[in-house]
C-alpha cells in the first residue's frame, strides 16, 4: 500500500460516516465567522439519478484541510513537478524522451518539448517562428527521408531557474552518423515556459 493510501485510510478512520455511491469531488465548507466545527460535503447521488449534498461526517476545520491536501498531494503525484527544485532534473528528462522520439524517427514526439504558440522561435542562422515552421525546418534539414539522418544525443546539460514559471537551459547535441560513426556537435540555449499543459520550449538557440 502507497504512503498516500496509508495516509488517507487514517484520515478516513477517524470520520464516522455512512458510505454511499458519491462522486470523488470533495468540498469543504467553510465559513469566516462560524466558531462551530465544519463540515465536509459531497455530491451524493440518488437513485432515480438527482444529485444533493450530504453531510457525511462532523469533523473540525484542520482535519478538514489535511484531508484535502492528502488527497490533492497523491492526486498531483506523477504529474509536472511541484516544487522549483525539482524543475531540472524533469526538464533533463524531456529532453532526453525528445532525443529517445527523434532516433525513433517520431518528429511530431520529438517536437512535444516545444510551445504549440506562434511565438515559438527557433534560432540559427535564420529565425524561424511557429511550431509548424520549425516542424518544416526539421523536416527539410534533418528528416527528409522520412527519418533522422542522424541520431540524436544532448549532454552537458544545465539549467538556471528564471522564477517559478520560466528556467534557461544550455547544452550540447550530438549528431551521431550511423554509417561512420562520425559525430557533429552543436551547442544550445533553451527558454522553457511552464504552461497549463506543462514545461515547453518557447525559445531555441542552436549554434
Amino acid at each position: 500500500m502507497s504512503k498516500c493510501v496509508r495516509s488517507i485510510a487514517y484520515m478516513r478512520g477517524r470520520i464516522s460516516t455512512t458510505f454511499t455511491r458519491t462522486s470523488a469531488l470533495i468540498v469543504v465548507r467553510a465559513s469566516r465567522n462560524a466558531p462551530s466545527p465544519q463540515f465536509f460535503q459531497i455530491p451524493t447521488f440518488l437513485p432515480n439519478g438527482r444529485a444533493t449534498l450530504k453531510k457525511i461526517a462532523r469533523i473540525s476545520g484542520p482535519s478538514a484541510l489535511l484531508f484535502a491536501v492528502l488527497l490533492g498531494g497523491c492526486a498531483a503525484s506523477g504529474s509536472a513537478p511541484g516544487s522549483p527544485q525539482d524543475v531540472p532534473a524533469h526538464l533533463v528528462q524531456l529532453m532526453h524522451e525528445s532525443a529517445a522520439a527523434w532516433n525513433r524517427a517520431d518528429l511530431t514526439g520529438f517536437l512535444a518539448t516545444y510551445a504549440d504558440d506562434p511565438r515559438t522561435t527557433f534560432m540559427g542562422q535564420t529565425i524561424t517562428l511557429g511550431l509548424d515552421s520549425i516542424r518544416a525546418r526539421y523536416v527539410r534539414s534533418y528528416f527528409k527521408d522520412g527519418k533522422p539522418r542522424d541520431q540524436l544525443g544532448f549532454d552537458e546539460l544545465e539549467t538556471r531557474m528564471l522564477g517559478p514559471d520560466h528556467a534557461l537551459m544550455r547544452g550540447r547535441c550530438i549528431l551521431t552518423n550511423p554509417a561512420d560513426n562520425s559525430k557533429t556537435y552543436c551547442r544550445y540555449t533553451l527558454v522553457w515556459e511552464k504552461r497549463p499543459e506543462g514545461w515547453r520550449i518557447i525559445h531555441d538557440h542552436s549554434s
